[in-house]
């Protein structure tokens, strides 16, 4: 495993008024890693995410990702760095299909002018087939290829966290941030979750950041757990050293 992490925290703080949302959070993932980051309600996972995607700025410490540092940068400089990411609540396009709502995600590969598309000239017809194709081969990758026409809405819910998915995918991402991804999923879709992320990390060699309350994903999963608690890492370890953390436990269940 390369000694140099796709992902590198260090130091990160963010208040929110009187609120400590992350306290001094350290974070490494390597290449082909899985790490899960979980906590209670409001512990500051989201918030983590928020900082290493550019989405809020960072109060204090720094983001690299291999040897550049990203701190700082906008989220659509990180998300063509290589960092892609889903979120806990769906952000799909309702009014378009299932292709067309990976296809905006692919964007920043329509290498051509506004006046060329308004024309609808051979290199954009061009272009137009190559992301038509490349989004063939993300929905296929997620298991959505017999779905490309239809409307989001239209699809069962595990079907369109899959779609979100295969957006996150559109970047080419090194890093792949998932925010609960099992959320709302019954028991044999989590399965399939697990089994599905699983595939894409050894598939595409990427490294994956989880947050997730379902231990049945956590654990089978990660190779390395951090856990939060009103911002603070309170633990950090294999999931076996994580179950039996008194410490979590307490953060979980109370006293």
């Amino acid at each position: 495993m390369n000694d140099l992490p796709i992902l590198r925290a260090r130091g990160l703080n963010k208040h929110f008024g009187g609120v400590h949302a992350v306290e001094d959070f350290d974070l490494d993932v390597q290449a082909g890693q899985i790490v899960g980051l979980i906590g209670p309600n409001g512990s500051g996972k989201t918030t983590v995410f928020n900082l290493i995607t550019g989405v809020v700025p960072c109060d204090d410490g720094r983001i690299h990702l291999l040897s550049r540092e990203i701190t700082g940068w906008k989220p659509h400089d990180i998300a063509r760095a290589g960092v892609g990411r889903t979120f806990q609540n769906l952000r799909l396009f309702e009014g378009l299909s299932v292709m067309d709502n990976v296809k905006t995600a692919l964007c920043h590969r329509a290498t051509y002018s506004f006046a060329s598309g308004l024309l609808g000239n051979a290199r954009v017809r061009q272009v137009e087939r190559e992301l038509t194709d490349r989004g063939r081969d993300l929905l296929l990758r997620v298991g959505l290829n017999q779905v490309v026409d239809e409307k989001p809405q239209n699809l069962p819910y595990g079907l369109q966290r899959r779609l979100e998915l295969a957006r996150a995918l559109a970047v080419d991402p090194r890093l792949l941030l998932l925010d609960e991804p099992a959320a709302g999923l019954n028991p044999s879709e989590v399965q399939d979750t697990v089994a599905l992320i699983r595939r894409l990390r050894d598939e595409l060699g990427i490294a994956i950041l989880l947050i997730e309350h379902h231990m049945d994903v956590v654990m089978p999963i990660c190779s390395e757990v951090y856990v939060l608690n009103m911002g603070a890492t309170i633990a950090h370890g294999a999931p076996r050293e994580i179950q039996k953390n008194h410490e979590v436990l307490r953060a979980y269940l109370g006293e």
